[in-house]
């Protein structure tokens, strides 16, 4: 199974659940990149990833989120 059949599997089986996908590969081209985003990534990085890029992400993706008040 691929990475690319892996996230669509994940993408169908938690459908109703938050679910988050970061791909990390070694081909750059933008061609698999948007295959990647068409599999059910939410974001690709290609080789080698800049560790402060995926800290970043990552530090924003667990953040709190804030709700608005109105």
């Amino acid at each position: 199974m691929s990475g690319f059949d892996v996230a669509a599997s994940l993408r169908k089986r938690f459908n109703t659940e938050p679910l988050t996908l970061i791909a990390l590969s070694g081909y750059a081209t933008a061609e698999v990149q948007k295959e990647a985003i068409e599999a059910g990534f939410d974001y690709y990085f290609a080789k080698p990833v800049p560790i402060d890029k995926l800290f970043d992400l990552m530090e924003t993706l667990l953040a709190p989120r804030q709700v608005a008040s109105t």
